[in-house]
């Protein structure tokens, strides 16, 4: 979704395209939410688009209190999901799954503090790991599948920085 910042109700023709807003605290303006592009395509189309970022995810040593947290601070709801292993809790805004939350894995480095992490959507997970590694990026984790969901890696690139590339099945 693309958030604008507007003084008064959306106009006529954004709510025809499909828009709406929500109340927010942005000195007094509302936020306005933009649910279609331009060509009137539906926004939630970032698990299809290529470079389009698409999922976030916390990591945490305290699920429990981060899902207590965000819930007052942003208004997320939360549904635990039974995964191999563990227990996956996904965050939504307005009913929609936006993110998810779940336990630091017990393969994380010792003292790892909780991190956000941010997933954007390739068409071939594998190809992007070799084309990171050819561009000086280093693959943390490679291309990994995750059951009902879909393949993903973590990269780092040149500059340290921690990505994460998925490839959903759709």
């Amino acid at each position: 979704m693309t958030y604008w910042p507007v003084r008064k109700s959306p106009n006529a023709k954004a709510q025809r395209a499909g828009s709406g807003y929500v109340p927010g605290k942005f000195e007094g303006q509302r936020l306005f939410i933009y649910n279609r592009d331009q060509e009137g395509k539906r926004m939630d189309e970032q698990f299809k688009q290529h470079g389009a970022f698409s999922w976030c995810e916390l990591m945490t040593t305290d699920v429990a209190a981060a899902k207590a947290f965000y819930k007052k601070l942003f208004g997320w709801d939360s549904e635990d999901m039974s995964m191999p292993g563990m227990t996956y809790t996904v965050v939504k805004a307005g009913g929609k799954g936006i993110g998810g939350i779940m336990a630091m894995p017990k393969d994380a480095p010792k003292g790892m503090p909780p991190v956000w992490g941010t997933y954007v959507t390739v068409d071939d997970v594998d190809q992007t790991a070799k084309t990171a590694e050819k561009l000086g990026g280093k693959i943390l984790m490679p291309p990994t599948d995750i059951p009902t969901v879909g393949r993903f890696c973590v990269i780092q690139d040149p500059q340290g920085a921690v990505i994460s590339a998925i490839t959903y099945k759709m």
